[in-house]
């Protein structure tokens, strides 16, 4: 192995050593090999197990993302049988690419409530709204919008890498805002401050001035490609465990052993090759991979690895525990009034090549419009708020999961049917808005286990949807909530709703249901046919103080392993009250400080992360 001239390789031409070895290239990835490489004295190789982003013209265009689902730049994990959701098992997507799940999701940009991350400082010194606040700001180069001048610039970045903008906005998606506030959701001129996020708004996207979408790939890697000799990237590449030293008493990491990505319809390569970090390992592989490398490499829990044989290095039991998403309601399908309200004339191929023309040429158009246009964040209990029905029992929710300022619940609106990931369409002859209810705090946990020792085989991932009364609760009220809002004007005049539909296989039955008949229980049966994930799994190697009951310390450090250290999504210790593509890579902006700091001891890094 060895290569000295480029950035982007294959497998086999890396070089045997690198002082840090990152392995994902999702979105910590990307900002920890842009931000560790600025330092031209050190070497850095991210390596990533899919293909790289330049080429995936679908990736590139907003509204296209859905198209890229169970292809092979998606992971399409599949959840086993959930048995609180009538036994269905979920698709779960996960990019595979440059830039990971920010190259194929919908682009929503969201700080999350500030006392998401104060409740993490009790276990996790350190990691306070307060000392992430700058690294949001850092990672941002916001544009603002004359529709949004009500936007305090002062608490946004405008000199960072990761572009976020503000899409074009359909008449429909502006009269659903007015609704929302008509119901008495208050409005948010911006869900990204200190203030926190309760309340309404069209959503801000990650998109840059041309129109593509600003992923962690092209923020972070495609500015520096041919600037940077000490950074090397290679994909098509996996990661099969991690080394250790056999002279060490305390496990340490000497580096990784990696394999050619098996290409679909080919029996995976046997062959292998070694390659050492001089300072250490960072796992960014994302909650789903970074758990199982670690059980693969003998880090887990103990019972799990004597199972299949893993000769056990080190036991930590909250290895692939802990797992939390984000469920939603699926798309509440409610019936456009007249022709030309929504945007679903696109799913019929031939009405997208001028608006593609339009976007080749402009970067604008109606492709560059957001799925997930708008949001409402609110909380379950709150007494102003149309939660209840005379056909409701009185529900109990409880927002203990939440800050007394931070939502646990969700409504998003989008001008388009969104059902089946996107598979499905409206049905002939119709158009549908959709509004959808996200459980933003689940109560239950899930897990994630391996199968087997083959590297290349997808783990056990159980959900574990539905285990508690309270996420069932929360979903309720939060449709009774969109259907309220579907009926408060000017919203309700774009709709038609028709009070005679009795057919509860019909797509729009729920959304027709009057919110003052239909029961709870009829409700609980549409959920469990239509629930769905919302793409944020989380925790699977969380932060904290014991190794009894987390993976990494408040340095993001392995408990009780040398030179490995873990950065993405599965270190966070609670679910978020929102998206977390901005945490994440906000996270990785300190992370990057945090591992600079300790190399260098330069008093200006260790001022950011005391602990």
């Amino acid at each position: 192995m060895g290569s000295s001239q480029s950035v982007l390789t294959d497998t086999s031409a890396a070089n045997s050593y690198y002082d840090y070895i990152i392995v994902g290239a999702g979105a910590a990835g990307c900002v920890l090999a842009n931000r560790l490489s600025e330092d031209p004295a050190v070497s850095v190789l991210l390596v990533e197990a899919g293909k790289s982003h330049v080429d995936e013209l679908k990736t590139k265009i907003p509204m296209t993302f859905p198209q890229v689902f169970k292809t092979q730049i998606d992971w399409a994990y599949e959840t086993t049988p959930q048995q609180n959701v009538s036994g269905r098992r979920f698709f779960w997507p996960r990019g595979k690419l440059l830039g990971g799940s920010t190259s194929i999701n919908a682009m929503m940009y969201h700080h999350c409530a500030p006392s998401d991350f104060d409740e993490w400082t009790a276990d996790a010194p350190g990691w306070s709204y307060a000392a992430l606040r700058p690294y949001f700001r850092k990672a941002e180069k916001y544009a603002g919008h004359e529709l949004h001048g009500d936007v305090d610039v002062s608490h946004r970045g405008n000199e960072g890498l990761w572009h976020t903008s503000h899409a074009p906005r359909l008449d429909v998606c502006n009269d659903c805002l007015q609704a929302c506030r008509n119901v008495g959701i208050p409005y948010s001129s911006d869900f990204n401050t200190p203030k926190g996020t309760l309340g309404c708004n069209h959503m801000t996207s990650f998109c840059d001035a041309k129109g593509h979408r600003s992923s962690a790939a092209t923020a972070y890697l495609s500015p520096i490609l041919a600037s940077r000799p000490n950074l090397h990237i290679v994909t098509m590449t996996s990661t099969t465990r991690l080394i250790f030293s056999p002279l060490s008493s305390v496990p340490k990491v000497m580096g990784i052993e990696v394999a050619r990505t098996p290409v679909a319809g080919k029996p995976p390569s046997e062959q292998r090759w070694i390659i050492n970090a001089r300072r250490e390992v960072i796992l960014s592989a994302g909650s789903i991979n970074t758990p199982q490398l670690l059980m693969l490499s003998g880090i887990g829990p103990k019972d799990e690895l004597d199972k299949l044989g893993i000769p056990l290095v080190k036991h930590l039991s909250a290895v692939g525990q802990n797992l939390s998403d984000h469920l939603m309601t699926g798309g509440i399908s409610f019936r456009a009034a007249k022709p030309g309200t929504t945007l679903d004339y696109l799913s019929n191929p031939a009405n997208t090549l001028l608006p593609l023309a339009q976007w080749l040429l402009t970067g604008g158009g109606v492709l560059t419009n957001m799925i997930g246009a708008g949001a409402a964040f609110v909380r379950s209990d709150d007494r102003g708020l149309p939660f209840e029905s005379k056909a409701s029992k009185g529900l109990k929710t409880t927002d203990e999961t939440s800050g007394k300022d931070a939502p646990d619940l969700e409504l998003v609106w989008a001008p388009l049917a969104f059902l089946d990931h996107g598979f499905k369409t409206a049905p002939t002859g119709t158009e549908v808005f959709s509004l959808v209810a996200t459980l933003l705090r689940p109560k239950s946990l899930g897990s994630l286990s391996l199968v087997s020792t083959d590297p290349f085989e997808k783990p056990r991932i159980d959900a574990n949807y539905f285990a508690h009364q309270n996420d069932i609760n929360v979903l309720i009220k939060g449709v009774r909530l969109c259907l309220r809002i579907a009926r408060s004007r000017p919203l309700f005049n774009r709709l038609n709703l028709r009070s005679d539909n009795t057919d509860k296989d019909d797509v729009f039955w729920l959304g027709d249901a009057d919110p003052d008949k239909v029961t709870d229980d009829e409700i609980h049966e549409w959920l469990k046919k239509n629930v769905e994930t919302l793409y944020h799994p989380i925790g699977t190697a969380r932060m904290g103080s014991s190794s009894e009951s987390s993976v990494v310390n408040p340095t993001l450090r392995v408990h009780g392993v040398d030179n490995l250290r873990i950065v993405d999504a599965s270190i966070l210790p609670y679910q978020l009250s929102g998206h977390t593509t901005a945490p994440v890579i906000a996270i990785a902006e300190r992370a990057s400080d945090i591992i600079k700091g300790e190399y260098t001891g330069t008093a200006a890094a260790k001022a950011n992360y005391a602990f």
